[in-house]
Formats: structure tokens, sequence, C-alpha cells
């Protein structure tokens, strides 16, 4: 699956669905797109932030920066979420698990690990053929036969 074939597929076709597979290629081109646009947009914000120093008009600016930060990242949240729990599941784990390494990054010193779990699941090759989340979702799925 190509980058835009992936971007496609989690911001649309898949943008809250939690059932199902997601290929490695499904996964870490939208976490290339996400992440570069976050490396890119973050610097702007602090730079404008700094620059504005507490000027009404110019740190109007920022706040309005910042609002669309945060909107990106919830317009994201569910997507994210979704893509992960169907990359475990490619995987052949549950998708609580990712729930529970989630749950477990809010305690203090567990982030630490449960983070760098996440990324080394995400990394594994899924299950080749079909397993209890569906089918292997690097084998395209057979398309209807226009003459039979």
């Amino acid at each position: 699956m190509g980058f835009h074939e992936s971007v496609r597929t989690v911001l649309s076709k898949k943008y809250a669905t939690f059932s199902g597979r997601a290929s490695r290629s499904e996964y870490w081109w939208l976490q290339l797109l996400y992440w570069a646009l976050l490396a890119a947009y973050v610097p702007l914000l602090v730079t404008v932030s700094e620059a504005t120093g507490g000027a009404d008009g110019l740190s109007q600016i920022a706040d309005v920066l910042m609002t669309i930060l945060i909107l990106f990242v919830l317009a994201t949240l569910s997507p994210q979420t979704a893509l992960h729990a169907r990359r475990f599941q490619d995987c052949g784990i549950s998708s609580s698990r990712y729930g529970t390494l989630v749950l477990l990054c809010v305690i203090p010193g567990f982030a630490i690990l449960a983070g760098p779990a996440v990324i080394v699941i995400c990394l594994l090759p899924g299950t080749e053929g079909p397993n209890k989340y569906g089918p292997d979702s690097l084998i395209a799925e057979p398309k209807a036969e226009v003459f039979t």
C-alpha cells in the first residue's frame, strides 16, 4: 500500500473503524504524515509565541495557531486510535492490549516502557493469512468478475 492509498484509507474509508487489520505500510505512512505535519507546525507555533511575547494583537495569532493545533490533534485522535487497534489486530494481538498500554502511559514511569512497546508491536509483521480479526491485510480481496 502506497502513501496516498494509506492516507486515504485511514482518513476516509476507515476513519473510526476499530475492526479488521492494518498493514505496516498503512500504519507507517500515516505516522510519517502525522509527525511530519507536527514537526513543521510546532516550531512555527513556538516561534510565533516567542516573537509575540505578550503583545495583545500578536499573541492572538499564537492563540489561533494553538487552537488549530488542538483541533488537528482532536480530529486525528479517532483515526490514530483506530489505526493502532487495527495494527495490533494485524499482529494477532487484541486491541484491548493497546488500550492497556495507553492507560499505562498516564502512570508516571510506565510511559517510558509502554510507548516503546507500542512502537515495537507496530514494527512486527502481521500474521500471515486470515486471523480472528479478519483476512490478511496484505492480500487484496478478490474483485467481482464482470464476465463469468
